[in-house]
């Protein structure tokens, strides 16, 4: 147990204090303090994630006796197991295609990555000649493309979402990037170490590969049943909100599931535990990541 451990229990009462008045003020005005989502991170590191389900009892929206189809059912089923399922074919070849299709003929952001350059707007994307780790599509973009705005829309998604949260689900926010290989070992910056989410109470994620996605694409990869209470070590919580290097995993972790697969696949994942996506050696990955939450209590995403 590290100092910053033993910081976080020493200011537990104060984070508790900050929660319930954020709660309180988040009831009323729908806002979150910036105090708040720190004081949220902090507890969850202390307690592995019982701080995250009172907080969920106070801001989420309870759905009383709402049906569901067995294929959700077996979804979530294994997502509280798991943390992870996967769907192959969500989307077809050809919906795929034009998805990426379009994406590449836009004029894209490139982010910031270890070399923390600032951000670059509107560049097209040269599979020959990447100027950056991540290009990601304006959301202004996003929403324009029919096929996209139905992927989000899809009352699969939602139900899933609902089930899991046993709770109303509320989609929260869509982003398409494409990761390149533009460096050859993994950016911080990227997400290509591993590390864990906490914008939200709860939250689901839904990515779908755009291109087909072998081990030099840069493949998603996730640490099972990380997701539950505590199942994050607390030697690796106790580092706070930051990127773990592989090395420290091992320590802990024997099993990781590697997210190789064809274009139109979708994982759907409790991002609170452990992940990461793998550094692009050849070519790139393209995927869409959408997010459900069941509750706007936490970190703002750009919105829609």
């Amino acid at each position: 147990m590290n100092l910053k451990f033993l910081k976080y229990l020493f200011f537990s009462p104060i984070d508790f204090f900050i929660l319930f008045i954020s709660i309180v003020n988040f009831k009323i005005t729908k806002k979150t303090y910036s105090l708040g989502h720190k004081s949220m991170i902090r507890l969850f590191c202390l307690t592995g994630g019982w701080s995250n389900d009172l907080i969920s009892f106070f801001t989420a929206k309870k759905l009383i006796n709402k049906i569901y189809n067995p294929e959700v059912i077996e979804i979530v089923n294994n997502l509280k197991v798991k943390g992870y399922f996967l769907i192959n074919n969500f989307i077809s070849e050809k919906t795929s295609q034009e998805i990426e299709d379009y994406v590449i003929n836009q004029d894209l952001i490139i982010n910031n990555n270890d070399e923390s350059f600032s951000k670059i707007y509107n560049k097209k994307f040269d599979p020959s000649n990447p100027e950056g780790v991540v290009y990601l599509l304006p959301n202004n973009k996003l929403i324009e493309n029919p096929l996209i705005n139905q992927i989000i829309k899809s009352d699969l998604l939602r139900d899933v979402a609902s089930k899991y949260f046993d709770a109303e689900a509320i989609f929260d926010h869509a982003q398409i990037s494409i990761v390149t290989d533009y460096k050859k070992i993994a950016d911080k910056n990227s997400a290509q170490y591993y590390h864990f989410d906490l914008d939200k109470p709860k939250w689901l994620k839904f990515f779908i590969y755009l291109n087909n996605v072998n081990l030099d694409r840069g493949p998603h990869s996730f640490i099972p049943k990380t997701h539950k209470n505590s199942g994050i070590h607390a030697n690796i919580r106790s580092q706070g909100y930051s990127r773990i290097e592989d090395s420290e995993i091992r320590k802990y972790y024997k099993e990781e599931i590697i997210f190789a697969h064809d274009k139109g696949t979708c994982i759907i994942e409790d991002t609170r535990g452990l992940h990461k996506g793998y550094n692009c050696k050849k070519g790139y990955r393209c995927l869409i990541n959408i997010q459900y939450s069941n509750s706007f209590f936490g970190f703002k995403n750009a919105s829609l």
